[in-house]
């Protein structure tokens, strides 16, 4: 179902403040008890989203202890194209306590499903939704007492999610972190799959990352951050703070480069493309001015 772009009035009244918002389906998965059952599964959903993605996502929810952190504030990413075309977006986090007798918990993910055209317009940038869904969850809370159906969700076209604190030197990804970013878009342009772990990872490292790469790939990589590896959940970029035995030795074996921010970079003799080594350039000399303009100036380009 293609809702289309939706201009809403917001601001003081009289002020007539327009906003170009994009409207699209959204769904929640969580473990409620009701007359009809309990346990995880998708609990509420707008009217178009069918059968087939209901199941879809259910297969590749996080459920109970899916979450790499077992924090209360903990927070999970996760972006993947659906079979039908859409793209859901995902926000994990926890929503009190899990009722049933496994206690720890309650694992609640609100998702977001864009259509192909709406998510270009979101420059491809997953965490531009997901940044809409965190709100929405910290201002009204979890939906445990579901209606029968949601109504649209509503996400700004404009850029409303800043993309890192400023200067650079006092950010969170500065040095050694950053030196991550590039190892990460190399391998990532070069067709890899990219696991990263370590304690200081953050979703802003995860969005450089994705904002590094040309638009058309952005459109196709799916992205998990926060999250516990699956079968069911695979990814071509998966970032987490922390992993767990079971979750190293699954992740072995399947191709993946899996690097541990705690140990050094990885060398690549291979040269950057040039448009990527300008950009390390700017990173390098605090540049944020340049960097911030270029990400501008590629929206809606098939590469920067």
């Amino acid at each position: 179902m293609d809702r289309g772009d939706t201009l809403v009035e917001i601001g003081a009244p009289g002020v007539g403040a327009v906003e170009a918002l994009l409207a699209c389906d959204q769904a929640v998965f969580t473990s409620i008890r009701t007359p009809t059952g309990e346990g995880y599964r998708v609990i509420a959903a707008s009217v178009a989203v069918g059968g087939d993605e209901r199941a879809e996502i259910t297969r590749r929810a996080p459920a109970h202890g899916s979450l790499c952190d077992v924090e209360t504030a903990a927070v999970g990413l996760d972006s993947y194209r659906l079979e039908r075309g859409r793209r859901c977006v995902a926000y994990t986090t926890y929503a009190g306590t899990e009722h049933t007798a496994r206690g720890g918990g309650r694992v609640y993910t609100h998702f977001a499903l864009l259509q192909e055209a709406d998510f270009r317009k979101l420059d491809a940038d997953p965490l531009r939704a997901h940044w809409v869904l965190g709100e929405i969850f910290h201002t009204h809370g979890p939906i445990l007492k579901p209606p029968p159906q949601l109504d649209p969700l509503h996400i700004p076209i404009a850029d409303s999610v800043p993309l890192l604190p400023e200067p650079i030197e006092h950010s969170p990804l500065a040095a050694p972190v950053s030196d991550w970013l590039w190892p990460a878009v190399a391998e990532l342009l070069k067709g890899g799959r990219v696991v990263l772990v370590g304690s200081n990872l953050s979703l802003e490292l995860a969005r450089l990352i994705l904002l590094c790469l040309p638009l058309a790939m952005r459109e196709t990589l799916d992205v998990t951050f926060g999250l516990k590896p699956s079968a069911t959940r695979a990814a071509h970029l998966f970032i987490a703070q922390t992993l767990d035995l079971r979750s190293r030795q699954f992740l072995q074996g399947q191709g993946l480069s899996i690097w541990d921010t705690a140990h050094a970079p990885p060398l690549d003799d291979e040269p950057l493309p040039p448009w990527l080594d300008l950009l390390r350039t700017w990173w390098d000399a605090g540049s944020w001015a340049e960097i911030t303009d270029f990400f501008a100036n590629a929206r809606d380009q098939a590469s920067p």
